[in-house]
């Protein structure tokens, strides 16, 4: 369907102040296409499962460097999110191992470490805003965890350089693309900050590449293939963005989570009971969620509603038509989980956070296919810390349930941001109780 022009102004005022809600509004007005805009600042937009289908299975057809060219400042030229083709799979190969089992419960033992600092500092009667304390927190156990100490040890001034970076993300495409045409203060900070991110990054690999040993984290392993396997701008653009994939979507998950869990009380009677019945006092270390269905079904749920990778854009490579709709080669193209996490055609009860929608054993219980339910993409592109990224949610839900007595203070609140769907406003929650961890056994 194309737009009338009254129509694509209200639906690019829309994409801007929330985009999660305005692109479900044109799925239900426009059907599975909507085109709107002209020239550089065409979009078409194809909705539901078809179309990911569509778009996962004819790769050639599309390239992912044009559809996140935004982010090719921060992120860099031969980042696994922008790059395509040979390029992409040599390189993600190599990072590989670093995503294994054993590697992903070491990281997860640090974010736990981050956690429970974070939960001693806390006291009765206070109030916390969520979203920012995990930014802080993720981030700073990201760092440390996927590249070690010395690098962490500037994780404060490196975030709020990736801050400033990211900001400029966050508008919609159109939006963006308007930011990056004309000079402007937003892309400015955004420029300079990036500057002072590359300094420190390219400082630790030349350090960490005259070390006598490179280290058991991502950058050792990345390091340990040898000098001719990554040159030091592959090197950069990996760090730089598996930190931002890490930290900036992680926060938004772990936030939405706390919000669902929390604003639910029978759903945060189970998992409480469960959690207490299982763990007791016991850290939720990888080796013992599997012990916590029921925090693995919350999981799940949340990443439904609430995907932190809310849309994703791609540029046509070639003409195609898809649902009675061409479209031109340089087209951007963009899907979104958000809406078909929402068809009602898909889900039962879309907009209801039901953790038991997820149970194998309820009857009439259907496991979803992997275009109807994708937080985090399909196939050779599925997101390389997706298993991390589910652990780290159910740890630290499971933590909270341990260790605090917290009330839910925000109330309605709305989706907003493009490069990760996060909470318009932050999440507020008042610590009404702190426990002390039990020893470990």
């Amino acid at each position: 369907m194309k737009l009338s022009a009254l129509e694509e102004l209200r639906t690019a005022r829309g994409l801007d102040r929330s985009m999660a809600p305005a692109m479900r509004e044109l799925s239900a007005r426009s059907g599975p296409v909507a085109q709107f805009g002209f020239g550089p600042l065409k979009v078409t937009f194809l909705f539901g499962p078809e179309a990911n289908e569509f778009l996962f299975s004819n790769a050639r057809k599309f390239r992912w460097r044009g559809g996140f060219e935004s982010l090719v400042p921060l992120a860099g030229e031969t980042a696994l999110l922008v790059s395509d083709g040979p390029g992409h799979d040599r390189r993600r190969g190599l990072v590989q191992p670093a995503f294994t089992r054993e590697p992903v419960a070491g990281y997860l033992d640090v974010l736990l470490g981050e956690l429970d600092a974070t939960l001693d500092s806390w006291r009765p009667g206070q109030q916390v805003d969520l979203y920012s304390t995990f930014r802080a927190m993720v981030r700073a156990s990201t760092v440390r965890g996927f590249f070690g100490p010395a690098l962490a040890a500037e994780h404060a001034a490196l975030g709020a350089d990736l801050e400033d970076a990211l900001h400029l993300l966050n508008f919609s495409p159109p939006r963006q693309q308007l930011l990056q045409a004309v000079p402007n203060p937003v892309r400015r900070r955004a420029r300079d900050a990036i500057a002072r991110i590359d300094r420190r990054v390219r400082a630790e690999i030349a350090r960490r590449r005259s070390a006598a040993d490179p280290g058991g984290d991502v950058l050792g392993v990345l390091l340990a293939h040898g000098e001719g396997a990554m040159t030091d701008t592959e090197l950069r653009d990996m760090v730089v963005s598996l930190i931002v994939a890490s930290y900036d979507t992680t926060s938004a998950a772990l936030s939405w989570a706390v919000y669902a869990l929390w604003s639910d009380g029978a759903a945060l009677g189970k998992a409480a009971e469960q959690v207490a019945e299982r763990l007791g006092g016991r850290p939720p270390v990888l080796g013992v969620l599997r012990e916590l269905p029921y925090l693995d079904w919350v999981t799940s749920e949340t990443l439904r509603l609430y995907p932190p990778a809310m849309a994703g854009a791609r540029t046509a490579a070639e003409d195609f038509a898809f649902a009675g709709h061409r479209v031109r080669a340089g087209d951007m193209v963009v899907y979104s989980q958000y809406v078909t996490h929402r068809l009602p055609r898909i889900w039962t009860d879309p907009d209801t956070f039901w953790p038991e929608r997820w149970d194998r054993s309820r009857p009439g219980y259907r496991h979803p296919s992997s275009y109807e339910y994708l937080p985090f993409g399909v196939g050779a592109r599925r997101c390389i810390g997706s298993n991390l990224a589910r652990a780290e949610v159910a740890a630290v839900l499971a933590r909270l349930l341990q260790r605090t007595e917290l009330t839910l203070l925000s109330r309605d609140v709305e989706p907003t941001g493009f490069t990760a769907m996060y909470p318009k406003g932050g999440m507020t929650v008042r610590v009404d109780g702190v426990r002390t961890p039990l020893p470990t056994p």
